[in-house]
């Protein structure tokens, strides 16, 4: 209902999401969510996010928490907190805090090389015990090897980017994820600075098919089977000083 350009001011107390459509965001607006914490319901039995935006250009998150209940939730229920789809640009989603969910914490897809998701910026934001559980191939033989019964490698991730032209991640902490800690894919023109990625069952810093992206100056460390994964067919892409 937001008029474009407005702000939308949530006031700091719990907003509780029954289900798991949660909130549509237009373009053009900026949400202020400082003190408020979203917190999806744990009777949630099917896919969804806190917040979902399909092609939206110049919006802006800044502050506040979405939290989930994963264990409560069944195997293979993939619950994001941001959700970007399509051709979206302008993207800043800034001081935020993300927990207990059983997909993304933040995840943004553009379609294809043709029509990709551009300036995507995550800044100083905390993401927590997210993601789908994936089982490393390297475990002994009765456990899950792969990702869970219901769920993609789309839900890999704490942030998860798919598809993004020029996009910046910079001042985070991504922390105990139930795969992989980030997992960037087919992305161009990229910067992953001052981060730390840390305790990752799978991978800590995962980049996949990408061109030119640097990482510098990040922590990266008790991760599950690997630290770092840049692979099939990635090219310049460069870690300096991790």
């Amino acid at each position: 209902a937001a008029e474009t350009g407005r702000n939308v001011v949530f006031p700091p107390m719990v907003y509780r999401l029954d289900d798991a459509q949660g909130l549509r965001v237009g373009s053009d607006i900026t949400l202020w969510i400082q003190g408020a914490r979203f917190e999806l319901s744990p009777e949630i039995r099917e896919d969804g996010q806190a917040f979902h935006g399909e092609a939206v250009e110049n919006v802006c998150f800044v502050g506040g928490t979405v939290t989930g209940h994963n264990a409560d939730w069944p195997s293979g229920t993939n619950v994001r907190g941001i959700y970007l789809t399509g051709a979206s640009s302008g993207i800043r989603i800034d001081g935020m805090t993300f927990r207990d969910l059983s997909s993304n914490g933040v995840g943004v897809f553009g379609v294809d090389e043709e029509h990709v998701a551009r300036d995507v910026w995550l800044v100083d934001t905390v993401i927590d015990n997210c993601c789908n559980v994936y089982g490393d191939y390297q475990a002994p033989a009765g456990e899950l090897h792969g990702p869970e019964h219901g769920s993609k490698r789309e839900d890999q991730g704490l942030v998860t980017l798919y598809y993004v032209d020029e996009f910046v991640v910079r001042g985070c902490r991504f922390a105990d994820s139930r795969s992989d800690g980030t997992h960037f894919y087919r992305c161009r023109n990229g910067r992953f600075t001052d981060n730390h990625v840390l305790r990752a069952k799978m991978g800590g810093y995962f980049v996949e098919t990408c061109e030119h992206v640097l990482a510098t100056n990040n922590i990266i460390r008790d991760n599950g089977s690997r630290g770092v994964t840049i692979e099939r067919g990635s090219r310049a892409c460069t870690l300096i000083g991790n």
